[in-house]
């Protein structure tokens, strides 16, 4: 039985085999990554579909500077648009533009497809299912 570190080694593998396979299609059909899909997504599921740079961090789990690091090339193909608060020069608000939301359901729907067949080829329902349950609280607390 693996011990501990093995089983969070093993889940971080499985975890980064999955994103770059998805990355992979995401960066031939659409120009972005997984992770800019990832805070495209979320910003796509807010209201307005804005969010300060320190909820979009907490809501992928990162840090805020690992935030402010992707925001640049997104902006760049204006798909975000950054949004400095006029009061305190530290906090800002990003703020998803009509062609991001078009991105984050396009690319969104190709990860979904590239996600549905990786997972597929590698566990059986049954094996999915117990995946979900046991991941199911970290997706809770996310969501919190």
């Amino acid at each position: 039985m693996p011990d501990d570190l093995t089983t969070v080694f093993d889940l971080a593998r499985a975890s980064a085999e999955l994103a770059m396979r998805i990355e992979r299609a995401l960066g031939s059909w659409h120009g972005v990554g997984f992770d800019d899909l990832g805070l495209l997504l979320e910003l796509h599921a807010a209201p307005g579909g804005v969010l300060p740079v320190t909820t979009l961090a907490a809501a992928r789990g990162v840090t805020p500077a690992s935030v402010v690091r992707r925001l640049g090339p997104l902006e760049r193909i204006g798909v975000i648009v950054r949004e400095r608060d006029s009061h305190a020069a530290r906090r800002s608000t990003i703020r998803l533009t009509p062609a991001g939301a078009t991105l984050a359901v396009d690319a969104g729907a190709t990860a979904d497809e590239v996600a549905r067949a990786a997972l597929h080829e590698r566990w059986s329902p049954a094996q999915l299912e117990a995946l979900r349950e046991v991941l199911d609280p970290t997706r809770s607390a996310r969501r919190s």
